[in-house]
């Protein structure tokens, strides 16, 4: 057997270890079960209403027009700036109005008013960014001890009918074996057991 110098142990727990990725064999099974619902009768469903409702994680992009250029972000991180940046326009706007309350002096006003104006400026790009769904090449039906690992990860996960897949956004990669990401949650895993063990 031909051994690829870069390839690591995931590959044999996938083909071997279903205790520890079985879902490999459940894509075909989980669209079945996900059309025969669709197409059924409402008293016929198979599967239950409280599993029905579909949640994305980390399935856009943000295009930003700044300064210096453009840029993307994550919609993590695009979601955490902008609510930062909104906390921050609030409390200069309080501040400018205490201010305003105790006749502060000039340089106290035109500092505060300086802070607001970078403030406001840079909010305004984060309110002007146009939001992009990240293109996924394959879907994978996964377990969710693993969909909470991938969605930390910033991967594109979906849940709902009960089930979790995750969304490849790499073109290169071809099967979740040769996955970067997955490569670094077998590592943690291995590094935990480990410790477990000892």
């Amino acid at each position: 057997m031909i051994v690829n110098t870069h390839s690591w142990p995931l590959k044999t727990i996938f083909m071997h270890n279903h205790s520890l990725f079985p879902f490999l064999d459940q894509t075909l099974l989980v669209s079945a079960l996900i059309e025969i619902d669709i197409r059924s009768d409402e008293d016929e469903r198979i599967i239950h209403r409280e599993l029905d409702e579909l949640k994305e994680f980390n399935s856009w992009l943000y295009r930003l027009k700044t300064s210096w250029g453009f840029i993307i972000i994550s919609q993590e991180q695009y979601e955490r700036t902008y609510n930062e940046l909104a906390e921050k326009r609030q409390n200069l706007i309080m501040q400018m109005e205490q201010l305003d309350q105790r006749s502060a002096s000039q340089a106290e006003v035109r500092k505060i008013a300086c802070m607001l104006i970078e403030v406001n400026n840079e909010f305004d790009e984060y309110e002007d960014a146009e939001p992009f769904r990240k293109t996924v090449f394959s879907w994978w039906v996964i377990p969710h001890w693993l969909e909470t690992k991938l969605i930390e990860r910033n991967e594109v996960v979906i849940r709902g009918y009960g089930t979790s897949w995750w969304g490849i956004t790499d073109k290169a990669v071809v099967h979740p074996t040769t996955s970067e990401v997955l490569k670094h949650i077998y590592e943690e895993i291995s590094i935990d057991r480990a410790g477990l063990a000892s």
